[in-house]
């Protein structure tokens, strides 16, 4: 029993590591990024078995020298008994190694939709992105990307640099730099500047532009 739990642990490790990489940058609600559900626990496995074939594949290439003598195959067909060939220290450094590029991987892929892009394109699907527009919008304001929001419940007009923005939880917020305040009305008057503003956006009345260059 004791080698079958510590097989299990050593065998699950290296997926928890591409999921959490996955939750962490791909802009999941935290509410998401702290809880582990049965899918999670079957991404887990998933992505440990992919990195496992990956693993072997590159034993396999003559210029890469992973181990030349373990195979992950083996030692999961065999997941049951203590003995065999012998599981290193390295071998898990690989395995955690591959398991955080096919992390950063998804997370690339999630930004930039290709995943869904190649689907609509192939007229699988029409769905663009993430169920949570904010989620999907924010997640494509990068760092220090001029926007322009109107907040019309206050007649106001913010012009700033994205420094921080929430998750789908409500209220939704946004942090702005190097911020300029106008009035929406008689003709946008400027009304002051400063260099960082917290805006809760409280219901739905304002909207968000994102600006291609810097507001003079």
């Amino acid at each position: 029993m004791d080698i079958i739990i510590f097989k299990l642990a050593i065998l699950l490790i290296p997926g928890f590591v591409s999921l959490h990489i996955i939750k962490t940058f791909s802009g999941m609600p935290l509410k998401e990024r702290r809880s582990l559900t049965t899918y999670d626990f079957l991404l887990i496995l998933l992505f440990s078995l992919f990195s496992s074939a990956i693993f072997d594949l590159f034993t396999k290439i003559p210029c890469i020298r992973l181990n030349t003598t373990f195979s992950m195959f083996e030692w999961i067909v065999h997941f049951d008994e203590g003995s065999g060939n012998p599981f290193t220290v390295m071998t898990f450094i690989w395995l955690l190694l591959i398991n955080t590029l096919l992390g950063l991987f998804f997370v690339l892929m999630d930004y930039h939709r290709l995943f869904y892009k190649l689907l609509t394109k192939l007229k699988l699907s029409n769905i663009f992105g993430r169920e949570d527009i904010w989620t999907d919008y924010t997640g494509h304001m990068v760092i220090n990307k001029w926007v322009a929001i109107r907040d019309f419940s206050k007649n106001h007009l913010y012009i700033g640099s994205v420094y921080m923005a929430s998750d789908s939880f409500e209220p939704r917020e946004l942090v702005l730099k190097d911020v300029k305040v106008y009035t929406l009305k008689d003709e946008c008057e400027f009304l002051y500047e400063t260099e960082c503003l917290y805006l809760p956006l409280i219901g739905r009345e304002f909207s968000i532009e994102i600006q291609s260059i810097q507001e003079s």
